[in-house]
């Protein structure tokens, strides 16, 4: 308070409170997500457990889910997932590429290699 008035926070102190807030939240559901993904063993079960309990949009662990959905959708490399992400897409490869086309694993484990390596070098994670 300065001189009877009540300080209001900044838009920065605002948005660091809300990354804060965020990043929080993404610490605690990470380890049950990446489990759960862990386990998979099939292609179909894998898009079940991306769809299964999708938390609701602009919360902040709704981006593992819908990243990973994309990610199976396309077998393409999600631009906004983390390195940690890309690595758990590149170990559940291993274990539905029986159910891919002969090559196409191999494929799209050397793409999340070279896309952990480019967030490696600007320094994300």
């Amino acid at each position: 308070m300065l001189n009877g008035i009540m300080a209001r926070k900044t838009e920065a102190q605002r948005r660091r409170e809300r990354a804060e807030t965020r990043d929080a939240a993404q610490r605690e559901y990470w380890p049950k997500f990446k489990a759960r993904v862990e386990a998979v063993t099939d292609y179909h079960v894998a898009r079940e457990v991306a769809e299964a309990d999708i938390p609701p949009p602009d919360t902040p662990n709704r981006l593992f889910h819908t990243s990973l959905m994309f990610f199976l959708s396309s077998l393409r490399v999600p631009g906004q997932a983390s390195q940690k992400e890309l690595a758990l897409y590149s170990g559940l490869m291993d274990r539905i590429a029986h159910q891919l086309k002969e090559g196409v694993a191999e494929k799209v484990k050397a793409e999340l290699a070279a896309a952990i390596q480019e967030r490696r070098d600007v320094g994300e994670d």
